[in-house]
């Protein structure tokens, strides 16, 4: 729910501010807030965990970037949303088994969902989708390497470690494209970081990594999907746009999608 309603606050401070930069401060600035409140203890198991998983987390958060700078929102938000189909068949071929009938079954509804809520037409392929594709990947193995090891780590370390590593990755990627290091430029960005930075990251993501510890990868998965609903309920409230059908009827469908996933 956070995490849909961080999209209309992002995108107030990447209007005004490099996007790549804006992941550096975010996730710096959020691993920074977490670290220093509980002290965690890194040994070096954790930070390898740590470590990987911000790699991929890196891999989907600065893709996802790059994709939305060359394609549309709509097929951006798409084609990100098959991580979901990412997760269940990496669990399946780690266990070497086949996906059950239900797990199938939820995949198409959630999919559906999401066409509902972010396809418009015409639906158009270009290099930003390649990109996009390259996001749901890394998101969703992501999911599974924290899947793995959230449980074999402290909870706060791992996602110190893990936020760490995007922040930074996201700065080299800032200085090798040749952007400067500067401050946020207005009121707004600076509201915008402070949000994000201590809501959606340190707090969201040490929540992600605590009940991954429980929660299986591909349920999870499913539960992202209700970020663009989310978005579109906070976009409605900040940002006075109207609410429309595709929103409710998606949201539905992806509501269905988790039910069907858990029997």
């Amino acid at each position: 729910m956070l995490w849909g309603f961080s999209f209309p606050v992002i995108k107030a401070g990447v209007e005004v501010m490099d996007p790549n930069l804006y992941v550096c401060y975010r996730f710096i600035a959020g691993a920074l807030l977490l670290g220093l409140a509980m002290r965690p203890r890194i040994d070096a198991q954790c930070l390898r965990y740590g470590v990987i998983c911000g790699l991929l987390l890196s891999v989907g958060t600065l893709t996802q970037t790059k994709a939305l700078s060359l394609t549309s929102a709509s097929n951006a938000g798409f084609i990100t949303g098959l991580a979901m189909v990412v997760v269940p068949l990496g669990q399946a071929a780690l266990a070497r088994s086949w996906p059950s009938r239900n797990v199938w079954g939820s995949m198409a509804l959630a999919l559906s969902g999401l066409a509902v809520l972010t396809w418009h037409t015409p639906f158009v392929l270009n290099v930003g989708d390649a990109w996009a594709a390259a996001c749901a990947v890394g998101f969703g193995v992501h999911l599974l390497a924290l899947g793995r090891y959230s449980p074999k780590a402290d909870t706060v370390a791992l996602t110190v470690v893990q936020l760490g590593v995007t922040g930074l990755l996201g700065g080299l990627v800032a200085l090798a494209a040749g952007t400067p290091f500067v401050r946020p430029p207005t009121p707004t960005c600076w509201q915008s970081l402070a949000f994000t930075a201590l809501v959606c990251t340190a707090l969201c993501f040490y929540l992600m990594t605590f009940a991954q510890r429980f929660i299986k990868p591909q349920a999870v998965a499913l539960v992202f999907l209700l970020e663009p609903v989310f978005a579109a309920l906070a976009s409605a409230w900040l940002l006075h746009e109207p609410l429309s059908w595709r929103s409710l009827a998606g949201g539905g469908l992806i509501i269905g999608a988790m039910a069907l996933a858990e029997k």
